[in-house]
């Protein structure tokens, strides 16, 4: 049996991304899966409780409401062929360079994530 898809993150952009990651480990209590580091060394991302959280110091939380998250990850037993199923709707546009980064008409973006 083919498992549903699910949603396997969602993707936020923050400022003070040591201050989120206290507040999700220590108060919430969540544990950090996954950080990628840029090339001096400092983490850029971290994936904590179902959030990547992506460092962006830029960031003007007045725009949270339009600007904050930057995509959905959902994960699924078999990208390929949801992708077709996917493509095939009207109004599905690819997002950047891979095919399994999509948005839907009036957004948001979604990465199909293979299930591990």
């Amino acid at each position: 049996m083919i498992a549903k898809p699910r949603v396997e993150h969602v993707a936020v952009r923050v400022r003070d991304l040591e201050g989120y990651l206290d507040f999700f480990q220590n108060v919430m209590g969540m544990a950090v899966t996954e950080e990628q580091r840029g090339e001096d060394g400092t983490v850029e991302q971290v994936w904590v409780g179902g959030m990547q959280l992506q460092r962006d110091d830029a960031f003007d939380p007045a725009l949270r409401e339009h600007e904050q998250m930057t995509h959905i990850g959902i994960d699924v037993d078999d990208v390929d062929a949801l992708l077709e199923k996917v493509y095939a709707c009207e109004g599905i546009a690819q997002h950047g360079e891979n095919r399994n980064w999509f948005s839907l008409p009036d957004g948001p973006v979604i990465e199909l994530v293979s299930r591990p």
